[in-house]
């Protein structure tokens, strides 16, 4: 049986695609919001670096909502 491959997406094309458009926020408010500069957001965003734990925690923080209770 073959298998196809998926090509490989860069974490910072899914995070421009799914979330800075859709919800019109720039690099700059981002950056803001996670408390990093804005240049390490646009080189994640630009592909020109990866996810490290400490900003994945970060962004999970800013764009995930937090489970409702009740």
């Amino acid at each position: 049986m073959l298998q196809q491959k998926m090509p490989l997406v860069h974490p910072g094309e899914i995070l421009k695609e799914m979330y800075l458009d859709p919800l019109t926020i720039s690099v700059t408010a981002l950056a803001d919001n996670l408390g990093v500069a804005r240049k390490t957001v646009s080189q994640l965003v630009n592909g020109h670096m990866g996810v490290s734990a400490e900003i994945a925690l970060r962004l999970g923080k800013a764009l995930i909502p937090p489970p409702s209770s009740g």
